[in-house]
């Protein structure tokens, strides 16, 4: 997911590099940004291999778009699991487009779903099926990458208050 990467990446590379002393870190977020957004039509397509065994991942945060990539590379099928209306996760919900454009992570998960994964959404484990479903369902192993979840609620007077959210419901809202 280098596209991603090289927009949100932190890059704390950068700032270790020993050029850093010069003023001049090598700029691996822009170099993978630039890769990624202009090298895609030279992408080499992975060989998909038949798949053997089926694995589920709950959620389809970054944790669950990578290991899905990963597992579906190595000969599983992967079906994603995911309680909201769109894949992503945090990706989605929580960076705002300037930071990361829609349509580079939805190329992303594109790609991701064309090496044989698949994606239900809206499908909220534990309510829609519950995990010794999914095992019933012929799954042999389940990943759990359900990212954060919610906020912890904090004794700080007006925190009940309408329109005072913690920080990852300001982010899903907004």
């Amino acid at each position: 997911m280098s596209a991603i990467c090289g927009r949100i990446c932190p890059a704390p590379c950068e700032r270790a590099c020993v050029f850093s002393k010069e003023m001049a870190p090598i700029g691996i977020r822009g170099l993978e940004r630039f890769a990624s957004d202009f090298g895609k039509a030279k992408q080499i397509k992975p060989q998909v291999v038949t798949p053997v065994k089926k694995i589920a991942i709950v959620g389809s945060g970054p944790t669950g778009l990578a290991a899905a990539a990963c597992l579906s590379l190595k000969g599983y099928r992967v079906t994603i699991f995911e309680s909201m209306e769109e894949p992503g996760g945090i990706l989605r919900y929580g960076i705002p487009d300037f930071r990361l454009p829609r349509e580079v992570l939805n190329q992303e998960i594109s790609y991701i779903t064309s090496l044989g994964v698949e994606i239900k959404t809206n499908y909220m484990v534990g309510k829609t099926s519950s995990l010794k479903g999914l095992f019933n369902d012929g799954f042999s192993a389940i990943l759990l990458a359900i990212g954060g979840g919610p906020s912890l609620a904090f004794d700080i007077p007006g925190s009940n208050l309408i329109n005072v959210y913690a920080a990852e419901e300001f982010l899903t809202k907004f």
